[in-house]
């Protein structure tokens, strides 16, 4: 830039309509329940309709229960030894992974990681007993028995993306 050379001016409306979609996002799924959730607990528990103001009844009434403080108790300590176990072992088997027979990595790295991958293969696995084309479950338990045609779930364009 030239010495002496003006910044272009930034239009001050533009920060904010970057901001936007954030702002919007963040209100509709943090700020808004989270108030939500202030509202209902300063009120009774009515099953039907809002429920009348109590204001800090509720949390009167919770903090003499002494199965409250039981069960705050129990989550502190669940949640300390677990983070007081699971860190440290992680950082051990980590070290032990990385400080092994070469040969030897790849296997345990996988051995660590399978846990984490095994749900999305099962949930594959059940998707496709749901929706597999003629014998799917969902075919031979709501399409058959009303007299239908089997649906092919995967395949039938009119059902791909219902």
């Amino acid at each position: 830039m030239r010495p002496g050379a003006q910044l272009p001016r930034i239009n001050p409306l533009s920060g904010v309509l970057l901001l936007a979609p954030f702002l919007v996002c963040f209100c509709l799924f943090w700020a808004i329940p989270l108030l939500w959730g202030i509202d209902m607990s300063l009120r009774s528990n009515a099953l039907m309709g809002r429920g009348d103001f109590v204001g800090m009844e509720n949390y009167r009434f919770i903090l003499k229960d002494p199965l409250y403080a039981k069960a705050l108790l129990n989550t502190a300590k669940f949640t300390l030894f677990s983070i007081g176990l699971i860190i440290p072992l992680g950082f051990l088997l980590a070290h032990f992974i990385r400080h092994c027979v070469p040969k030897l990595q790849p296997i345990l790295t996988f051995c660590l990681l399978l846990p984490g991958i095994t749900p999305p293969a099962v949930l594959a696995i059940l998707f496709l007993l749901f929706f597999h084309g003629d014998q799917g479950i969902l075919n031979r338990l709501l399409v058959l028995p009303l007299g239908f045609q089997p649906i092919d779930w995967m395949q039938n364009p009119k059902f791909i993306m219902m």
